[in-house]
């Protein structure tokens, strides 16, 4: 068997995808080439089909966000949310075949942009992808497909967020142990159902740069990966992922202003009660993200996320800060401290 930094051999693939390859015409003799992983299980390779080049992805079997994935793919696809095609699932090998949609994130984009006005731009892009989303799949709550609705970001899920955080940021990168981290339940709890009241939207959960792919350049168009999570939950949380996301780092000013033509094009008015669920959603959304990080980086050693721990720890700190000054006063203190 290959090792991962050595790429897939075809001799692995299921007989299903096999045939369907050799259909199209592809050379079973060639080797996958590494074309990125997840958090997860899931592997990504890449290989040369005819003119151009073809993904594949691999788990060790097919769970439920493999199935979702699949079924979402579908979904989105029929409202025109630009998503890779899927050509062929395996279930039973836990093997997919997807369209390649290049190598370039809007993160590259956004990393390489020499001015601010020009990455401005380049946000609004990813802004349209976000309300168009938001506005397509207005009824997927009675038209959407059966592994999309089997979860909601009610109280529960919210809570395993911010647990999830003390855990592995509170506890396992800053050290704080069991017995203060409890202190903090109540101000958790009063911000899951602050969240919890949103109104509601088809959430990707994971709306981040490097899960939108430049699938067009001129101009320039973005598809969304990665959003097997995707549920029914706050119409702000996926705005919190994208501008306060800690591998860009956008600052406070930027974000306001992003925020605000994001409320224009879902025709919101831009206020200060608008402006405040955003910021609770955002401290939802980072927390997680950092407790990603703890857990990914500090305690699997993964070296990526390891790096992504002081970002995160700004952006949180920059959320917090734009709160009124007595709200969440035992985060404040415990994360400043």
């Amino acid at each position: 068997m290959s090792g991962e930094n050595e790429g897939f051999e075809s001799a692995r693939l299921s007989l299903r995808l096999k045939t369907w390859l050799e259909k199209a015409g592809f050379d079973l003799s060639q080797r996958w080439l590494p074309a990125g992983s997840a958090g997860s299980s899931r592997r990504y390779w890449r290989a040369r089909l005819g003119e151009g080049t073809i993904v594949l992805m691999t788990q060790p079997s097919a769970d439920l966000d493999f199935h979702r994935f699949a079924q979402i793919t579908g979904y989105l696809a029929s409202k025109g949310v630009r998503v890779p095609e899927l050509h062929l699932a395996d279930d039973s090998a836990g093997q997919m075949l997807l369209e390649d949609l290049g190598r370039t994130s809007f993160y590259d984009v956004v990393r390489d942009e020499g001015s601010q006005e020009g990455m401005l731009n380049r946000y609004s892009a990813a802004l349209v992808v976000l309300a168009e989303l938001q506005k397509r799949t207005e009824g997927f709550e009675s038209d959407g497909p059966e592994l999309l609705l089997d979860r909601r970001f009610d109280f529960e899920a919210l809570r395993w967020e911010t647990d999830y955080f003390s855990e592995h940021w509170l506890g396992g990168v800053m050290h704080v142990d069991r017995e203060t981290r409890a202190a903090l339940a109540d101000e958790f709890d009063e911000l899951a159902l602050r969240v919890r009241r949103h109104p509601m939207a088809l959430m990707h959960r994971d709306f981040q740069s490097q899960n939108l792919m430049v699938a067009e350049e001129r101009p320039m168009r973005l598809a969304l990966i990665d959003y097997q999570g995707a549920r029914a939950g706050s119409r702000w949380y996926d705005l919190a992922s994208l501008l306060w996301d800690p591998y860009v780092g956008l600052d406070v000013q930027q974000v306001r202003y992003l925020w605000r033509e994001w409320c224009g094009m879902r025709g919101l008015e831009p206020s200060s009660a608008h402006w405040r669920a955003f910021l609770e959603a955002s401290l939802q959304r980072l927390m997680q993200a950092c407790g990603a990080y703890g857990n990914l980086g500090r305690r699997q050693g993964k070296p990526f996320f390891e790096a992504q721990i002081p970002a995160g720890r700004r952006q949180l700190l920059r959320a917090l800060g734009e709160m009124p000054s007595g709200e969440f006063p035992k985060l404040r203190e415990m994360l400043e401290g």
